[in-house]
Order: structure tokens, then sequence, then C-alpha cells
């Protein structure tokens, strides 16, 4: 039908509308798992604090976490934990 919206301009009033959800659902609702506060004020920009060592006698692990955006997404957050044990002596 020449009168119907094309496959195309569905999808992309789909899409505007997803995306709209999605700010709305990162940057103004509360959610109540991360303390009631949006995931872009829990997430946004913030690095993880440095480890603390709580043996000094003791060999420590090397720990480092990464923040990567999932898919690209850096409105989701994925963390990556690295720890590298020292050797035994």
């Amino acid at each position: 039908f020449a009168w119907a919206p094309s496959r195309r301009a569905i999808a992309a009033r789909i899409q505007k509308q997803l995306d709209l959800y999605r700010r709305w659902f990162n940057t103004r609702r509360p959610h109540q798992a991360i303390g009631g506060k949006t995931p872009q004020q829990a997430w946004g920009g913030t690095e993880p604090p440095n480890p603390v060592t709580i043996r000094a006698d003791e060999a420590q692990p090397r720990i480092e976490i990464l923040k990567h955006c999932y898919h690209g997404d850096p409105k989701l957050p994925a963390l990556e934990i690295k720890i590298d044990w020292p050797e035994a002596a």
C-alpha cells in the first residue's frame, strides 16, 4: 500500500522509542538494587578504588578491575576482574 509507512520508517520509529526508554531507564529511574541511584549515577565515570593491603607480611595478589562498555554501550558497564597471585616463596 502506498499510504502505509515503510518497514524502514516503522523500524526507525521503534528505535527512537527504544532509545528514549533506555535514556529514561539509565538516567532518570532510580533502581532499588543500587541504593536508589540511576545507573548513570552509580556507574558514570567512576573508577574502582585502589586495592588496600590487609596483611603486609604476606604476599598479596595483584588485583586489577577494568570497566568496559557492554557491546560498546557506555550505559551498560561490564566489569572484568583480573587476579595475579605471586609465586610462593
